[in-house]
């Protein structure tokens, strides 16, 4: 028979790329991932640019002051520099000792504290005694203890010194005159004060502070033998703290001398020496900057973009673009038969029926299904099993009228497993009609089987499966059943699960 040109399906297209979604989805991330790399890496190169012109710019215009200077102009500078820059170091830490410590917001009359008390007893010389007493001062707050403490002010106070806030202090050691509670040589009181900026900080560092202290209990009875530890008082009230205010005070203080020796290293240079020196002294004041307006871009320190909606945009449609068109290609350079029309077309013989779903699409995905109900026309409703009686009703009451005995059912292996098991669930059901029936492979294959079967047949039926059948092979199978005289009655379709 002559081949005839076979027309692309629009919606059947569109239906086949719509169920493509999940490698469609995954092109659109792997593209806006791979052109926000690029924004990235594009942005990157423009602020390195940018940064070699501005030190290129600075270079050029140091060296061009210098020669208008002497060596000891030079010099003057220079060291007016290191002495800005040793202040500057000092201003920036005391400053952010200030805003960034928890102990520099408390108000040395009202501090929050939690007062732990514990007394030690042990059979033993005072020396032993006081030799406990030292272990719990020097080892109690160890890294671990001051990493938890710190937790609980937060990254706000990240400069917060732990031993500031607690202090540890016994009543056997001399250093500690003036503890008032005393108690016999084989004991002593070891107390605990912790300062916080609110009640709840206090307990929660006091509830830290004493599963240390009872681990560290264990470990300090294996190095001095067993010694008892009880706790004998806790309580929360409001003290203060003279020393805080010194503190404070000493920062600030800090801070002032270190501001205004900036201010001074410049005094008695002059106009050509003055262009020298802020010269020297520029990426420390951009740095000053860039602390005080953190997040903020500016012209004098561009930053590097790392996420670029814009790309990711032009990544997501890129990507949907390049794999629906992929799809597109492979739709219609593919020589497999597409729909049921195309069928027709291609045998010239009539579709009994057109299973449109398999039974791995009845348990597939709940968006597949979706997709499937829009492009079903209201058949997709009607059950697989009827809808493979009323197919075999159909076969044989046509194969009646023409006197056939002996149909053949052909299917292709590449057409997989469970095209065959409908091919044969249609086979069973024409038995039960009284036809002889042999379920056969397609009869363009290597089976010599299938051309015997062929010999004792006087009609059959292709099962043909969606984007699986070849078009050249089902007008092979209808050329060769023409040669052998056996008449084909028309085709039956299985919906493809690749769309």
């Amino acid at each position: 028979m002559n081949e005839e040109e076979v027309q692309i399906d629009l919606v059947t297209l569109l239906h086949y790329i719509l169920r493509k979604w999940r490698s469609i989805i995954v092109m659109m991330l792997i593209l806006a991932v791979a052109a926000n790399l690029y924004s990235v890496r594009k942005n990157m190169a423009e602020v390195a640019a940018a940064g070699e012109v501005q030190e290129k710019s600075t270079k050029k215009a140091v060296e061009e002051i210098k020669t208008a200077l002497t060596d000891d102009e030079i010099e003057q500078v220079e060291l007016a520099y290191r002495m800005y820059s040793y202040n500057a170091e000092i201003y920036r830490d005391n400053e952010q000792y200030l805003e960034n410590s928890a102990v520099m917001q408390l108000s040395s009359n009202e501090i929050p504290t939690e007062m732990l008390s514990y007394q030690v007893k042990k059979d033993a010389a005072e020396e032993e005694l006081v030799n406990i007493f030292a272990m719990y001062e020097n080892a109690l707050l160890d890294e671990d203890t001051c990493t938890a403490v710190v937790s609980v002010f937060g990254e706000k106070y990240a400069n917060t010194s732990v031993r500031e806030l607690i202090r540890i202090e016994d009543t056997l050691n001399a250093s500690h005159t003036d503890v008032l509670m005393t108690q016999g040589m084989n004991s002593g009181i070891l107390n605990i004060r912790i300062y916080a900026t609110d009640q709840e900080q206090c307990e929660r560092i006091a509830e830290i502070i004493k599963d240390r202290m009872q681990v560290y209990t264990q470990q300090l009875q294996q190095t001095f033998g067993q010694f008892i530890v009880n706790s004998v008082a806790e309580q929360y009230y409001m003290s203060s703290d003279s020393e805080i205010n010194e503190q404070k005070s000493d920062a600030i203080d800090a801070v002032g001398r270190a501001y205004s020796a900036m201010q001074n290293a410049s005094a008695g240079l002059t106009e050509d020496q003055m262009t020298y020196y802020n010269l020297l002294v520029k990426p420390i004041e951009e740095e000053k900057v860039q602390e005080n307006h953190k997040g903020v871009e500016t012209a004098i320190t561009p930053t590097v973009q790392y996420v670029n909606i814009k790309y990711i945009l032009i990544g997501f449609f890129a990507g949907m673009f390049l794999a629906v068109c992929w799809y597109a290609v492979i739709y219609i350079m593919t020589q497999t038969v597409k729909d049921a029309d195309e069928v027709k077309a291609v045998t010239n013989l009539p579709v009994f029926g057109m299973v449109l779903k398999n039974k791995k699409a009845e348990k597939g995905n709940r968006i597949d299904r979706w997709i499937d109900s829009w492009f079903a026309h209201g058949r997709k409703s009607e059950d697989t099993e009827i809808l493979l009686m009323r197919i075999s009703h159909e076969v044989a009451m046509l194969a009646e009228q023409k006197n056939m005995q002996h149909l053949l059912l052909t299917v292709y292996e590449s057409n997989g497993e469970e095209t065959r098991e409908y091919a044969e669930d249609l086979a069973e059901k024409l038995s039960e009609l009284g036809m002889t029936v042999t379920c056969t492979d397609g009869l363009i294959s290597n089976n010599t089987e299938v051309l015997k079967q062929l010999e004792y047949a006087d009609g059959a039926v292709f099962v043909e499966q969606l984007m699986k059948s070849d078009r050249k092979e089902i007008r092979d199978a209808v050329a060769l059943c023409e040669r052998c005289k056996v008449e084909v009655l028309g085709n039956v379709v299985i919906g493809s699960d690749s769309y």
